[in-house]
């Protein structure tokens, strides 16, 4: 995972109140458990491309009981 990210990314989001959540890089991978299947479904809504950088906008479904979750990597 190390390898697919800068160390510099930071996932955004609003929380159901509306506040801004911030996880940075280091916190999300570590998050990740190799081997181990979560159901999350999800779409690219946006990627913008400048250069050697990027940013994407993708719109997560954590379980059918919840909203969609839009992200920006």
């Amino acid at each position: 995972m190390d390898e697919a990210f800068l160390p510099s990314l930071e996932v955004q989001r609003l929380d159901e109140d509306g506040s801004l959540r911030r996880r940075l890089g280091p916190e999300y991978i570590e998050r990740i458990n190799p081997g181990v299947e979560t159901p999350r479904y999800g779409r690219i809504v946006s990627i913008d491309v400048t250069d050697t950088a990027a940013m994407v906008k993708v719109e997560i479904e954590w379980n059918a009981a919840s909203r969609p979750i839009t992200c920006c990597c």
